[in-house]
C-alpha cells in the first residue's frame, strides 16, 4: 500500500487518479478524515506530520510513502510555521518510516532550492543550493531532515526536484493567465529571466516512474518540463494560446537599489521582500533545471508545454477563472 500525503494538494489530486489507474492501493494521510470518504481502493487514515505518534498507526500496512504535503508560501501562516510544517513534519514522517519498516520514500521537493542561478546554464542536481525565499529554505531543511533520517537505514529514498509547477487546479496558473488576457503592457527589469515551466502531468509520470524503484536508493532527481524560456517568451507563448495581443518593453540599464522598493510584491516576510528587490538590480535570474538524470534514470520525457499550457487554460475557462 502507498501513503501519499498531500493527497488533496496540487500534485496529489492528479497523482491519486494516476494511480488508481494502476491499481495501486492508496491511503492518503488527513487531519480531518471526515472531509473524505473510503471508496474503493482509497484508505483514509488520521494523522498530523507534527505529532508522531499519529504517523505510526496511519502507517500500517504501508510499504511507500510518497511525501507531498506542505505549507506553501500563500498559506498566511508565518515563516516559524510553514518550518515547523516543511521540515518538523518531513523529519517526524521519515523517522516514523524507519520505525514501520517503510520500503520505499518518495520526497517530493522543489527545484527553488537552487535558488536564482547567476549565469545562463541549467542547473543539475550536482549545483549547489542557494535558496531565497522562506518555502525555498525550508524546502531544502526538509530534504536534509529526511537523508538524515533515512542514511545508513534499508528504505530506498529518493528526492524530486520539479521547476515551475503549472496545471489544472493550479490556482497561481490561472491568475498568471488572467493577467495575461488583462494587462496589455509589460515592462520587464534589464535582466534576462530564465523560467523552467513543468506541467503537473510531469510530476505525476516522474513518481510512478520512481515507485517501485528501490535501486533508487538516494537519489536527487531534478523534473522539468521540455524546454526553459525567457520570462518574455513564456508572455508572449501563453498570449498566443489565449489568442491575446501583448506588448512587452523592456528597461535597458540596471535600476539602483534605491527604485526597488517601488516593485509590487505579494510575498510576506522582509526577506521575501528583499529578495524581489534584488532582482531588479541582477542581470541573470536563472530558474531552470537540467533534466537529463531523470531521462537516464526514469527514462522521463516531458509533456509537450503548448499543450500543457492549452489544457491549463481549457480548466481555467471552464471555471470561469479567465
Amino acid at each position: 500500500m502507498i501513503l501519499v500525503t498531500g493527497g488533496t494538494g496540487f500534485v496529489g489530486r492528479a497523482l491519486v487518479p494516476a494511480l488508481l489507474e494502476r491499481e495501486h492501493r492508496i491511503a492518503l494521510l488527513v487531519r480531518r478524515p471526515a472531509r473524505l470518504t473510503e471508496k474503493g481502493n482509497i484508505l483514509v487514515r488520521q494523522g498530523d506530520l507534527l505529532d508522531p505518534s499519529s504517523l505510526v498507526a496511519a502507517l500500517e500496512g504501508v510499504t511507500t510513502i510518497v511525501h507531498l504535503a506542505a505549507a506553501l508560501p500563500d498559506s498566511g501562516l508565518a515563516a516559524s510555521e510553514v518550518r515547523r510544517v516543511n521540515v518538523e513534519g518531513s523529519m517526524n514522517l521519515a523517522r516514523a518510516a524507519v520505525g514501520c519498516k517503510i520500503v520505499q520514500f518518495v520526497h517530493g521537493s522543489s527545484a527553488g532550492v537552487y535558488g536564482d542561478g547567476t549565469t545562463l546554464g541549467p542547473r543539475d542536481e550536482s549545483s549547489p543550493a542557494a535558496p531565497r525565499t522562506v518555502y525555498e529554505q525550508t524546502k531544502l531543511e526538509a530534504e536534509r531532515a529526511v537523508v538524515s533520517e533515512l542514511a545508513h537505514t534499508s528504505v530506498a529514498w529518493s528526492i524530486l526536484r520539479p521547476s515551475g509547477m503549472h496545471g489544472p487546479e493550479r490556482l497561481a496558473s490561472a491568475r498568471f493567465f488572467h493577467r495575461i488576457c488583462h494587462q496589455p503592457v509589460w515592462i520587464h527589469g534589464p535582466a534576462i529571466t530564465l523560467l523552467h515551466p513543468t506541467y503537473v502531468g510531469d510530476v505525476v509520470t516522474a513518481i510512478l516512474r520512481t515507485l517501485g524503484r528501490i535501486d533508487l536508493h538516494a537519489e536527487i532527481i531534478n523534473i522539468g518540463g521540455p524546454r526553459a524560456l525567457t520570462y518574455r517568451e513564456l508572455i508572449e507563448l501563453v498570449a498566443s494560446r489565449l489568442g491575446v495581443r501583448v506588448r512587452q518593453l523592456q528597461i535597458p540599464l540596471r535600476l539602483p537599489r534605491s527604485l526597488g522598493r517601488l516593485a509590487p510584491t505579494r510575498t510576506r516576510t522582509l526577506h521575501d521582500r528583499t529578495t524581489a528587490i534584488e532582482r531588479l538590480t541582477r542581470s541573470v535570474v536563472n530558474r531552470s533545471v537540467d533534466i537529463s538524470k531523470a531521462r537516464r534514470l526514469l527514462g522521463f520525457e516531458p509533456y509537450s508545454l503548448e499543450l500543457g499550457l492549452d489544457h491549463t487554460i481549457e480548466w481555467a475557462r471552464r471555471e470561469r477563472l479567465l
